[in-house]
């Protein structure tokens, strides 16, 4: 009962059941303190509470149940078809959720085991902040008494300490904009927080200096600078050890305050539940003890217990502060402490690993240490298995909407909670419905020049079908003309009959193909600076104007700027000379080779482009409609190489990665704050479709209506463009190196450099590379460097390496919205 009576009394007045001194009492030297001085009441509190915040600080993630920098709603609501009921969180306490959950079914102890790192961290540096700047200010301050700098620092302490510290604090917070993390955090409240330790310190500085050793080090010789740092200062650390305690406490409590009043830590989300009601949720980003309060206080009347987690929080660690704090004063009053070896330089090393330990747990606040954990999620197994399963649809026919291969792709999306990315009128799909007219060569290409026939078909020529281009056989003598379309004239026919004519791509246009045909031209040669592979022309259109082919079709190739070098040096030309003058005069130059032009092409077939399009929908309201488009193409029309059967199998190792990423985020349950439009697109090496969906997905949408924005957060009616666009591209295994495009902006090419050397691969950035959609939209292109040669088994290694740096970047991606 006694001791029942000690403990109540001491809750009440922490520095009650001190020692009482007496005339006959003197202070004990330190080799003769007894453990009862040391193991007074308050520092035995004060050790067991701060022991248990360090473990919560150091392991408290491991004791979570999800990851709130991943996901920012555990449980939306949902209707349970069993018992007939709309299950809608927050739940109350339970086994499961033994302090409840928020309005997101968040678990909140969870969030309490996260928001300890952030929150204790947050404060530590803040009381260092306040310490270091109440020292030095406070410190001059006093031992340079009477001065200007005296005087003004006390006008400042004055000018700060008369506005009330809860309200400046919330101008500065504001003011330095919350949204950008701690940072605005410990700047503000540590400058607004030193005056009072700055004048304590002052009142130290001011009784020391009239010590009596103090005069006898200055008649040594010593300077008042040396005086102050090797006899005042430590006779002051001491007294600052057990007042940092204090402030700490007093730190959270500020932080509670401002909690309440709705400002937090990194400022949060602004969240609508129903895209129909007026109220706006804020959700934080960064657990922290108080954003929980925040977020609990609007509904403490009818849910109390989301606030009492976090209150329980914030008041067993003031507690546990303040009474260690206290406890360190007793044994100081007790036992003299000197403090002259922190001035020793062996403390240089104690300090070092101080700031050390410091910057790892700091860092490990950061939300990038949960991202890089998602990403590395990525399972080999998994996206083996998936590329596996894929392979089996290499032998099926591709040429219809009931594609198996895009049925597996949509069955996988809809397992990882993708959402339909396409809808038209009250309907929505997986699949965009879009058809083009095709020809196929029905024999191998062939193309000989000169003695040289063993060119090879999309290395080094690729076909045309535009306009007059198409099927034929030509042969005849090779001539370079370096004049446009009005240049075929009938009185120069005689100069281009059985002839085959070798032009430059910047010249050479459908209506230039026909114009060529009608004057007789057995065969066209159009040079493209493009490097291999080449990509053949299998659409098939009219000339601009709409008429059809006014004669039989000749044979145009493209041809690479190396074939063509080599067909001027069989002809004893310049390659280079011949393309400068024909920009800048037309003529004809007969080069003196026979050519050879064979191009047997299929009948036109109208066939469905296989495709998928996802969708997962942003929460935030001020990012939503900023849409992160992931495409990656594959040739699922056969269109990659003569008389091709199969998918090509680097085309599903990307479509298997993208896959496994859907999954990983499913599994991890990633939370995008931008929404997510999933692009797998099966038109590769054509170009119709591919502007047709482009502008179907962003112009014609109905799906936008879904997207929240900052302007219109009921319904958007207008359609949402992309705002970011990362395209995955070819990933064979020779080089291990990864290229992001040069148009990206910093903020995406910090984020790819950032991943990439997490994975510990290097990269370079690529030549421009303008996107249908905008020029102008920021992107990010991935793929293999180009001189890398196509594999049939890509490298698990490589595959999971490239799958992770790709997981890492689209998760920032959805999640970072600092610019």
């Amino acid at each position: 009962m006694k001791g029942l009576k000690q403990i109540f009394s001491y809750l009440i007045n922490p520095r009650s059941g001190g020692w009482k001194f007496t005339d006959s009492d003197e202070i004990i030297e330190p080799r003769k303190v007894p453990w009862k001085g040391i193991l007074n009441p308050p520092f035995v509190l004060g050790v067991i509470i701060v022991t248990f915040l360090v473990i919560i600080v150091w392991f408290g993630p491991r004791f979570a149940s999800y990851d709130p920098y991943i996901t920012s709603r555990t449980t939306p609501s949902y209707y349970d078809s069993a018992n007939k009921v709309m299950v809608k969180p927050p739940f109350d306490p339970s086994p499961e959720y033994p302090l409840g959950t928020d309005q997101f079914g968040n678990d909140i102890l969870s969030l309490i085991f996260y928001g300890a790192r952030v929150t204790m961290i947050s404060a530590l540096y803040i009381t260092a902040g306040r310490v270091l700047l109440g020292l030095i200010l406070g410190g001059f301050s006093g031992w340079m008494e009477g001065s200007w700098f005296d005087r003004l620092i006390m006008r400042l302490s004055t000018v700060i300490s008369s506005v009330p510290l809860l309200l400046s604090a919330m101008l500065m917070i504001l003011a330095l904009d919350i949204h950008k993390g701690i940072w605005v955090f410990v700047v503000s409240l540590s400058v607004l927080g030193w005056t009072e330790i700055a004048q304590l310190v002052r009142g130290e500085f001011i009784r020391i200096k009239e010590m009596l050793y103090i005069e006898a080090a200055e008649a040594l010789g010593m300077t008042r600078f040396q005086v102050a740092i090797r006899h005042a200062l430590p006779n002051v650390l001491s007294y600052l050890l057990s007042i940092s305690f204090l402030e700490m406490g007093a730190i959270l409590l500020l932080m509670a305050e401002l909690g309440f009043l709705g400002l937090f830590v990194g400022g949060g989300s602004r969240f609508r539940a129903d895209a129909f009601s007026p109220v706006i949720i804020q959700i934080s980003e960064i657990p922290e003890w108080g954003a929980l309060v925040a977020q609990g206080t609007p509904n403490l009347r009818t849910y109390p217990y989301m606030v009492l987690g976090p209150a329980l929080a914030f008041f067993i660690s003031i507690l546990g502060l303040n009474s260690f704090g206290e406890g360190l004063r007793r044994i100081f009053d007790r036992w003299p402490f000197s403090t002259a070896f922190i001035l020793k330089k062996r403390m240089l090393l104690v300090t070092a690993a101080f700031i050390a330990i410091s910057a790892i747990i700091f860092q490990m606040t950061n939300a990038s240490v949960s991202y890089q954990q998602v990403a590395e999620a990525f399972h080999e197994d998994s996206a083996i298995a998936r590329y596996e399963e894929l392979k089996i649809f290499n032998n099926i026919a591709r040429e219809s909407e009931a594609n198996p291969l895009v049925d597996y792709i949509i069955e996988k999306a809809r397992e990882y909670d993708i959402q339909h990315g396409w809808s038209e009128t009250l309907t929505s799909y997986y699949y965009y419905p879009v058809e083009t007219t095709l020809v196929k060569p029905i024999e191998e290409p062939l193309f000989s020049v000169g003695p040289r026939s063993d060119y090879n078909y999309l290395n080094e020529f690729s076909f045309l079908s535009e306009g007059c281009a198409g099927s034929g056989y030509g042969n005849g003598q090779t001539i370079f003309f370096s004049g446009g379309v009005n240049d075929f004239t009938i009185e120069k026919k005689e100069d281009f009959r059985g002839k085959i004519i070798l032009t430059l791509e910047d010249i050479y246009s459908p209506e230039y193909a026909q114009a060529a045909a009608l004057v007789g031209v057995e065969g066209i040669l159009v040079v493209t600076q493009d490097q291999p592979p080449l990509t053949s022309q299998f659409e098939v259109f009219s000339v601009s104007d709409g008429d059809l082919c006014l004669v039989d079709d000749i044979p145009d190739y493209l041809i690479t700027n190396a074939v063509a070098k080599r067909i001027a040096a069989q002809a004893q030309q310049d390659w280079e000379l011949l393309r400068l003058q024909a920009l800048e005069e037309k003529g004809v130059l007969d080069l003196g080779l026979r050519a050879v032009l064979d191009l047997q092409l299929s009948e036109p077939k109208t066939v469905s482009v296989p495709n998928m399009i996802g969708f997962i929908g942003g929460y935030d309201i001020d990012h939503a409609d900023e849409i992160l488009v992931i495409y990656t193409s594959f040739d699922g029309l056969g269109l990659s190489e003569y008389d091709q059967q199969q998918v090509p199998e680097d085309d599903l190792a990307k479509i298997a990665v993208l896959l496994e990423i859907m999954h990983t985020w499913n599994e991890n349950k990633v939370d995008p704050r931008r929404s997510v439009q999933f692009v797998i697109w099966g038109g590769e090496g054509i170009e119709g479709p591919y502007y047709d969906m482009i502008y179907g997905l962003f112009e014609k949408n109905k799906l936008a209506a879904k997207v929240p924005t900052n302007t219109n957060p009921y319904m958007n009616t207008n359609p949402v463009k992309p705002a970011l666009w990362v395209e995955i591209g070819d990933l064979s295994n020779y080089l291990a190196t990864m290229v992001y495009s040069d148009q990206s902006t910093q903020f995406m090419s910090r984020i790819f450099s950032q991943a990439a050397h997490a994975a510990n691969l290097k990269i370079e950035s690529a030549i421009s590379y303008n996107l249908p959609v905008n020029s102008s939209l920021p992107n990010i292109l991935i793929w293999e460097d180009t001189r890398s040669t196509p594999t049939a088994n890509p490298d698990p290694e490589n595959y999971v390496q490239k799958g992770v740096v790709i997981n890492r970047v689209l998760i920032q991606l959805v999640r970072d919205m600092r610019d």
